[in-house]
């Protein structure tokens, strides 16, 4: 192959490179001792286009109409649809010259400047203004708000920023805020069974929903929990886990009929638990009963634990 030595403007700025007999670039920055010997390009090169200011800019305004954010460095380096980025320092100095002069400049992403403070204040004006929990995709290229990624950066995941300011699921299935549905319900008592403990317990269920224990409780058991409404009948129980014979203790919650109320709860070994299903109905004629439960009750102590602790159901 033939290489030729030629004169070119990449970037805004005029360079010696290295062609091959089509004028293709195989070198853009050869050596003095690559380019000895070489001759001159005997072709044309089609002139390329010298941008006026005023097209630079609107270059970087068309990126934050198709984008909805300001573009960065990098959105203009090697990107074929822009001109290259070493332009824009050879015209206005630096970027931030070019974007001020684009009228940019206030919309340009502070990463990591925000402090945990700004974050949580620009979180908690979301959930002000439009009344629920914010989502990932509300804080993306919202000139609005802080950008997704400088949470991200700060919180380590978007739950933790939510959980700063009282937002994440958790904090707001405890206090009742959200309860539409019996996972919420029952995720509600999950977690006051937790706040019960006088000691650290591992809550395995709210690091990830298909843990096959909900916790392992401060004596290094596992444990599950589950809750019920009354049907009218009956609480009715349903214990489907595979790794069920690991489990060293229950704690069952027993709801009225709206789910609104606690009426009962009981901490009761695995070992009474036979088969997938436990009822526990009101009077003597069921199995298991109110009465014959009551060795395993700790519905007061339960209660007064979450009242030391300023918790209400």
């Amino acid at each position: 192959m033939v290489s030729y030595k030629d004169n070119r403007l990449i970037d805004g700025k005029p360079r010696r490179i290295v062609t091959d007999e089509e004028g293709n670039i195989i070198n853009r920055n050869p050596s003095k001792e690559e380019l000895k010997g070489l001759e001159k390009a005997p072709y044309k090169v089609k002139q390329i286009h010298v941008y006026t200011d005023e097209e630079l800019l609107n270059y970087l305004r068309q990126f934050y109409h198709d984008n909805g954010r300001a573009p960065k460095k990098r959105d203009f380096d090697n990107n074929p649809g822009y001109p290259g980025k070493t332009i824009y320092y050879t015209r206005f100095g630096n970027w931030k010259n070019a974007l001020e002069k684009a009228g940019l400049l206030d919309k340009m992403e502070r990463v990591c400047v925000y402090t945990r403070e700004e974050i949580s204040d620009s979180l908690t004006r979301f959930y002000e203004e439009y009344g629920r929990v914010p989502t990932t995709r509300d804080f993306r290229d919202n000139p609005l708000y802080i950008n997704y990624n400088t949470i991200h950066k700060k919180f380590g995941t978007w739950n933790n920023a939510l959980k700063t300011v009282g937002l994440d699921p958790d904090t707001l299935i405890k206090k009742g805020i959200i309860v539409q549905n019996s996972s919420h319900k029952g995720r509600r008592f999950e977690l006051y069974v937790g706040e019960s403990f006088e000691k650290t317990y591992e809550d395995l269920s709210g690091k990830n929903c298909n843990s096959p224990f909900d916790g392992i409780c401060p004596n290094g058991m596992p444990y599950e929990v589950k809750s019920s409404s009354f049907s009218g009948v009956a609480w009715d129980y349903h214990f489907y886990n595979s790794e069920k014979e690991k489990i060293r203790w229950y704690y069952l919650g027993a709801f009225d009929r709206y789910y609104t109320k606690l009426l009962y709860v009981w901490r009761v070994p695995a070992e009474i638990i036979i088969g997938d299903r436990l009822y526990i109905g009101l009077n003597s004629r069921s199995k298991f009963n109110v009465e014959n439960m009551k060795q395993y009750e700790i519905t007061d102590i339960f209660l007064d634990a979450l009242d030391k602790k300023n918790i209400t159901w």
